[in-house]
């Protein structure tokens, strides 16, 4: 499998085709992990079947629930989609403890559990400074234009010029690419919180050092390849509306099979890679 997370179960040598040397340049970290990535999907649906099978079906259900009933399928799909990807990192990592056809709740599976809910927490207070900063200039170009009147925010957008507005613009993508710069800077969390057996979200940070364009670029190949698979103009065609309740609720299968059944074990296949890239195919951990 050429996925594997450095740890006191490392896979056996030679099991990375482009670890075989430590990749440095950029095309080589992207190529390796795209590599390792499709090498983890044929023992993911092997392994964690059922695990991807159920996350799958509860996507596809939840797309399309409404009200409140839409609140506990969502709850539901996170539940499997935990267990499925907790599956894939048991095979990625080749530990122990994967239940059948993926499917068990374990120390891994509440360690993720709180990688995901201290990731979210940080990156919402990075949202949250973001979004301040970017007020600050909105209200500073709005402040310097024509018919800006403070106590009346209805004002405020059309005061600000052409020129506020490239600079408000420019802020908000700056902020963007910083909250996107952060997440791949402890993207790395899940692999080394497995590997460790303990739970990593910020002492991540340096293991993404010099491999964060790497990191990004290889996220965006395999999820804008998922996307166009979602918008297949045979997958557009059983979703028209002469399909009825039957199309529409193929259109929902098809995506949960897409995100289940191939991204997921492609992005922690991705990950895995980049994992070992940072901390040596022989580390120990």
């Amino acid at each position: 499998m050429g996925a594997g997370v450095s740890g006191s179960h490392r896979p056996r040598p030679g099991g990375d085709v482009f670890l075989s040397r430590a990749p440095q340049s950029l095309p080589d970290l992207i190529a390796g992990s795209l590599v390792a990535a499709a090498r983890l999907l044929a023992p993911a649906w092997r392994g964690a079947w059922a695990a991807m099978s159920i996350a799958a079906v509860l996507v596809a259900v939840r797309l399309g629930a409404t009200g409140v009933g839409a609140v506990g399928w969502s709850a539901a799909a996170v539940l499997a989609f935990l267990v499925a990807r907790s599956a894939l990192w048991r095979l990625a990592s080749r530990r122990g403890g994967l239940g059948p056809g993926g499917l068990q709740l374990g120390r891994v599976e509440a360690r993720l559990l709180a990688v995901w809910l201290l990731g979210a927490i940080f990156l919402f207070v990075l949202a949250l400074l973001a979004f301040v900063l970017l007020l600050c200039f909105a209200y500073a170009a709005a402040s310097a234009g024509h018919g800006f009147v403070a106590s009346d925010v209805s004002t405020w957008a059309p005061a600000v010029d052409g020129r506020g507005k490239i600079m408000v613009s420019v802020v908000a993508l700056a902020a963007g690419w910083g909250m996107a710069w952060a997440a791949t800077r402890i993207s790395l969390a899940e692999p080394a919180t497995v590997a460790s057996e303990r739970v990593k979200v910020l002492e991540t940070w340096p293991l993404t050092r010099g491999q964060v364009l790497p990191i990004f670029v290889a996220r965006l190949i395999v999820g804008a390849g998922a996307a166009a698979l979602l918008t297949l103009p045979w997958r557009l065609g059983v979703s028209t509306p002469g399909g009825g309740v039957f199309g529409a609720w193929a259109a929902r299968a098809c995506d949960g099979w897409v995100v289940a059944g191939l991204w997921l074990p492609l992005d922690v296949g991705l990950m895995a890679y980049f994992h070992r890239s940072a901390t040596g195919p022989e580390s120990g951990g």
